[in-house]
């Protein structure tokens, strides 16, 4: 901790981060005994700033502490941020001095924060899990106590607006040095992680680059990284105009060129277009005077970006010497940004201002250059130098046909050629068309429902690739090198009319309504969606958002939520329009239209607004609205705020002191948890200790109660079941049906599965476990020998039990975009099952028998992917496919297929294979070993002798067929001693 405040001190001495706290008390002390201090109206030139002071460092180092660990994404360190971030707030409200905060800031928007944040915190009540929930609504607390903070010790004057400026353009300068540093030299990165250790673990996980395409950032995701980095993007724009000396410029000059430098090499694409507007949207929210300086500063900051960019991509993920140039480029950057608009800006602004027709040209002129730049980035190409062990990738947008390729290089050049529907968009999927290098005739065929072909160029030594021709359907060149553009932004707009993340952003958005639709009024609570997604999802996926936040508040908070949500947005554009009206606040009516344009705007395509850094950078800016641009609401002479404002005190911190409680609650159990327990009681108290994850803990005694012969403990586990059965789930399931088959109520086991499946049908492991379980259960051969053959002795009840579940796993897979499979061993035993029912025999003796004795059967193989073919057999080379008839196989000459079987006792297994005619010169092979086939008329066999498999090792055949064949029977069983 000491390293990390000595660090920060050091860093925001050297980048002059002002914010004057004594000054601010001395102000105060002159209002209260009576003296006037005068108060600039129109821009802060006339203001001056003095060095920094301690108080003033200790403020950045603890935001920017609190937004590092806030924007972790550890579930326990985000609890700690929302606890403590409560407790901050209980004191402001009873300790600070601003008494007078709350009656002053009787506006729409601030009522509209605070029940935003309100619903979301009683929505943690209903939540389906109040695991998720609690996690979601700490980063919210956060964001309160930002919010607050801000209305707190905030001035109403340019001098506290600045201030709060210079801190979130400060934070943003911080997180984009290390950011960049993490994707290239990592010096500061390693210190900033060996500072963060002691609170967190989980920045050592981050995917800090994107190799070849983008940096993450410090968070890991480059989309929440550009949402808040966009803010401190605008906010330094202002900082610059509104410099009053040389100290002043140097820093926001400085701020301003490493946060739009590394803003830009995250090039997050929706962030960008968001940010294109907003920058327009300040420009014209400025007072006419100044527009033509802003828009050429805006033009200098983002052409000198644009060249350190691709100085940058020099070291990005590079070692050595190079990869310090990311950060050297940082250093360039603000140099010449500074020399720009000290020296060039200035003069171009007098020359421009008050002449309409150069006014005119100037801006035709730039939009002129910027697009015809724009069009020779994507039309210019050149060779292309391939290093050693890298892969480029380039896209094109062909018809269907047959094609060729020719590519040309000074070394062999290996590639990977593959095709893209829509289907494969949505899963991140693809279709390998060609795998080959260049030194051979390149061919493939392009379906015709491509959506894209990516093509990828490696090669084991460094060369030039200088032509890439494709004829065919169509007849062109692969665009190689992009010269005028940087070479992420070129790897990045391959896909920019195929684009994997956007098709796939539509479905969360529709699977995000789908469950919006269960629950429309007050929806499911936080953390609904990732909750409730498997339950939806037409193919499956991993995500905790929908990636638009409107979406995500109306699957979670309902249309109330909704309301609330967007009402910040509605009362924020109002307070600012009514601003700029009434000419109040002028010098902070454009930066923060620009800012609430960026922030609501971007929630759209991204989820910037679950993430507790954003959070806390978006908080900052609705207070500086609240306090710059918000009107009060109009109140009779007569309404008394005093009252108010203990009403509003009392219910903030009721409602705060009770999470509180609540949010200690959760963190002790967890705590105790990870020290161990020593009996179900100690597991009941940390039950009624955590409101939120109790059902955890319920699991815990559930898992354990069958290995306790206390009655009382079977029945409080059995009121859990009920309870636990009774949530909406994506993980309880397969708990609660082994716990309802170990205490041998099976009815409610086979209920609960085939009922509660529906929840998380899209879950592959899900299905996976259930299965186990059934079989542990069911099956002799295992683990409950006992147990299961007393349950067979009525067989046709389990045997249609785990069929039912198979049949609702086919319905699933026939209704949806993917297919969910299973194991080999799911395989082997549901395939048991199905030969049972074939044959319609269910007596002890034959069910008994097919349990124990076949492996595999190719007329009762499982097909969860209904293709014809069973799951556990592939072909390698050849054809072979089902006939209509739905038994028998035929295979064409020269076919290999591969069968992974699974066997349970030890035996003289026989792999058979029978044919329609008798064949000769078949080969198998066990595990990479040769066999021995022999023949006996129309079948083909092998017979191994194998152990008990206990440790489940998987039997791999690899079967030759020489010539064309009808298969008529694949089996792969064994005989037991006394039985014929």
């Amino acid at each position: 901790t000491y390293k990390f405040f000595d660090f920060f001190n050091i860093l925001c001495y050297n980048y002059r981060v002002f914010l004057d706290f004594e000054r601010v008390l001395t102000m105060a002390k002159k209002i209260s005994s009576g003296n006037k201090i005068p108060v600039s109206t129109n821009s802060f030139s006339e203001s001056k700033f003095s060095a920094p002071n301690r108080s003033g460092i200790l403020v950045s180092i603890v935001f920017i502490l609190c937004l590092t660990l806030a924007g972790s994404m550890d579930n326990i360190l985000e609890k700690w941020m929302g606890l403590a971030s409560a407790i901050i707030i209980l004191l402001m409200l009873f300790l600070s001095k601003r008494s007078s905060v709350l009656k002053d800031n009787i506006t729409p928007l601030f009522y509209s924060v605070m029940a935003y944040v309100l619903w979301g915190g009683i929505s943690a009540f209903y939540a389906e899990s109040g695991k998720f929930a609690i996690f979601e609504f700490s980063k919210l607390l956060v964001a309160l106590c930002v919010y607050l903070a801000v209305l707190f010790f905030t001035k109403q004057e340019e001098i506290g607006f600045k201030r709060v400026a210079y801190l979130l353009a400060s934070a943003g300068g911080f997180f984009g040095v290390i950011s960049v540093d993490a994707a290239s030299s990592g010096l500061l990165w390693k210190l900033f992680k060996s500072i963060a250790s002691p609170f967190t673990i989980s920045f050592n996980n981050s995917i800090v680059y994107e190799q070849g395409v983008r940096i993450a950032g410090l968070f890991g995701n480059a989309n929440t990284y550009g949402g808040f980095m966009a803010l401190a993007v605008i906010l330094s724009l202002y900082l610059v105009t509104s410099s009053s000396d040389k100290k002043s410029s140097i820093l926001a000059t400085s701020l301003l060129a490493v946060n739009s430098l590394a803003y830009l090499l995250a090039f997050s694409m929706g962030s960008l277009f968001m940010f294109l507007i907003a920058c327009l949207i300040m420009i014209g929210n400025s007072e006419k005077g100044t527009r033509i300086s802003l828009f050429l500063l805006m033009a200098e900051t983002a052409v000198l970006a644009f060249v350190f960019a691709f100085v940058s991509i020099l070291g990005l993920g590079k070692t050595g010497v190079l990869s310090f140039v990311p950060i050297l480029a940082l250093i360039l950057n603000g140099v010449l940004l500074y020399q720009a608009d000290t020296r060039l800006r200035p003069s171009l602004n007098h020359k421009i201002n008050g002449n309409f027709k150069l006014l005119i040209g100037t801006v035709l002129a730039v939009i002129l250059l910027i697009s015809g730049y724009l069009a020779a980035g994507f039309l210019i190409s050149s060779p292309l130098p391939l290093q050693a062990n890298e892969t480029v990738n380039r896209g094109l947008y062909i018809q269907g046909g047959d094609y060729s390729l020719n590519v040309d290089s000074s070394v062999p050049v290996n590639l990977s050629i593959e095709s893209q529907n829509n289907y494969d968009l949505m899963r991140h999927t693809s279709t390998v068309l060609y795998s080959g290098t260049n030194e051979n005739p390149i061919a493939f065929t392009v379906p015709e429902d491509s959506k894209i072909v990516q093509v990828s160029f490696s090669s084991a030594e460094s060369g030039t690739i200088s032509n890439a021709a494709y004829t065919g359907a169509e007849n062109g060149t692969i665009h190689l090198k992009y010269p005028l553009l940087p070479g992420f932004m070129a790897n990045r707009i391959q896909n920019l009319f195929a684009n994997e993340n956007l098709v796939q952003r539509v479905i969360f958005f529709e699977d995000g309504l789908k469950l919006f639709s269960k629950s429309p009024v007050i929806g499911r609570g936080l953390g609904g969606f990732e909750n409730g997604a498997y339950s939806v999802q037409d193919f499956v996926y991993t995500t905790k958002y929908t990636h638009n936040h409107y979406i995500q508040v109306l699957c979670d908070l309902g249309v109330v939520g909704f309301v609330l949500f967007v009402s910040m947005l509605v009362f924020s554009v109002l307070s600012i329009a009514k601003a700029k009206r009434k000419s109040r606040s002028l010098y902070a009516v454009p930066v923060l239209a620009a800012c609430a344009f960026q922030m609501f705007g971007q929630a759209l395509v991204d989820a910037i607004w679950s993430t507790g850094v954003f959070l806390g950078f978006s908080a900052a800016v609705l207070a500086l609205i609240t306090i710059f641009c918000a009107e009060p609401l109009p109140l009779k002479e007569a309404f008394n705020k005093n009252r108010l404002k203990i009403v509003e005190t009392a219910a903030l911190a009721v409602f705060t002191g009770a999470f509180v409680l609540l949010l200690s609650g959760n963190l002790y159990a967890q705590a105790q948890a990870k020290l161990g327990v020593e009996d179900f009681d100690d597991i009941k108290t940390l039950i009624a200790l955590d409101r939120f994850e109790s059902n955890d803990y319920k699991l815990s005694y559930i898992v354990n109660a069958p290995q306790s012969e206390s009655e009382e403990v079977q029945k409080q586990a059995q009121i859990y079941v009920e309870q636990l059965s009774k949530v909406e789930s994506n993980s309880l399931l397969p708990y609660i049906v082994d716990y309802q088959f170990k205490t041998y109520f099976d009815s409610d086991a086979v209920t609960s599965a085939t009922e509660g499946i529906s929840n998380i049908k899209s879950n592959p492991n899900a299905w996976i476990q259930l299965f186990d379980i059934f079989e542990q259960h069911i099956d002799p051969v295992g683990p409950n020998t006992d147990d299961a053959a007393d349950r067979l002795r009525n067989p046709d009840y389990y045997v249609n039990s785990v069929l039912e579940l198979y049949r609702l796993l086919l319905e699933r897979n026939e209704n949806s975009l993917d297919d969910v499979t299973l194991t080999p061993y799911n395989d082997a035993f549901i395939g048991k099952m199905l030969e049972i029912e074939a044959t319609h025999l269910y007596s002890i003796d034959w069910v008994f028998t097919v349990i124990m004795t076949y492996a595999f059967d190719s007329d009762c193989a499982v097909d969860t992917n209904q293709d014809g073919m069973p799951d556990n057999l592939s072909v390698l080379s050849g054809t072979m496919q089902r006939q209509e008839s739905g038994l028998r196989f035929d295979v064409s000459d020269n076919s290999v297929i591969q069968l992974d079987l699974y066997h349970k006792l030890h035996g003289k297994y026989t792999l058979n294979i029978e044919t329609a005619e008798p064949q000769q010169g078949l080969t198998v092979t066990l595990n990479g070993t040769n066999q021995e086939v022999l023949y006996d008329g129309e079948n083909s066999y092998v017979e191994i002798d194998l152990e008990d498999n206990s440790n489940r090792t998987l039997s791999t055949f690899v079967v030759t067929f020489p010539t064309a064949a009808e298969v008529k029977n694949i089996s792969f069983t064994t005989k037991l001693e006394g039985l014929n």
